[in-house]
């Protein structure tokens, strides 16, 4: 999911960034914020599955051990 509205989203940017790091599945584009908010995402990445029914069946955050590695 790509969270965002359009003027804070380069496309451009973005197509290279999915087709350099070989992303096979589709991207959502979560304009309003509406997923990121019903699905509580905090950071990236999060991965998010879903049954046939909608419900979360998988969900896993990933975050730095340390935000001191990032300071």
């Amino acid at each position: 999911m790509v969270s965002g509205p359009d003027d804070a989203v380069d496309e451009d940017k973005l197509g290279t960034a999915i087709l350099q790091n070989g992303l096979t599945y589709p991207q959502v584009r979560d304009r309003d914020l509406a997923l990121t908010r019903l699905f509580d995402v905090t950071g990236t990445p999060t991965v998010i599955v879903l049954d046939s029914s909608g419900q979360v069946v998988y969900r896993e955050h990933h975050a730095p051990a340390s935000w001191d590695e990032f300071l």
